[in-house]
């Protein structure tokens, strides 16, 4: 009867232990995710930009301002302001992660490691990925959802690309 005592007292402190470990986890992801928006807020506003349309990246968030056609990108460590008419093309894509053949598995294996939207800009050769999932970070069950909001903001950008080409004609 005393081990059935002793079991259930170390399994509630190990319980217990377990409970303060996620509920620390849990706050240190809400203060960052606090400071990663008002970070974000803060590079707007020093930029007079009015974001109609903000969402979450993996490393950061990402912004719209309609009026001034301009995209808000706060991806850390770097963060920079995007004029829609000087970008090229815009598109999703999708980047594998390819592990090779080993002595337990001999085929070798194609892994989705990210995806990113590829902004290309007119005058400069390296495009701006904004990673909207990642393998590391990321579940897989985040994927689908995640490679929407990718569709929808490649239709959104290319649609203010038309757009300010429209205008410039």
């Amino acid at each position: 009867m005393s081990s059935i005592v002793i079991l259930s007292i170390v399994l509630l402190v190990l319980a217990g232990i377990c409970l303060v470990i996620i509920f620390l986890h849990n706050r240190s992801k809400q203060k960052q995710a606090g400071w990663r928006i008002s970070r974000f807020t803060k590079i707007a506003h020093e930029n007079k930009l009015v974001l109609s349309d903000t969402d979450q990246l993996v490393h950061g968030m990402l912004g719209i301002d309609y009026s001034t056609n301009k995209l808000c990108v706060f991806q850390e460590p770097v963060d920079c302001i995007i004029d829609i008419g000087c970008l090229k093309r815009c598109h999703k894509q999708k980047k594998w992660l390819h592990i090779p053949a080993s002595k337990d598995n001999h085929r070798p294996e194609t892994h989705l490691e990210k995806i990113v939207l590829a902004c290309e800009f007119k005058q400069q050769d390296l495009p701006v990925e904004l990673v909207f999932y990642e393998y590391q970070y990321n579940s897989i069950f985040q994927m689908q959802e995640l490679e929407q909001q990718a569709d929808y903001w490649e239709i959104v950008i290319n649609q203010q690309m038309k757009n300010h080409e429209t205008v410039q004609a």
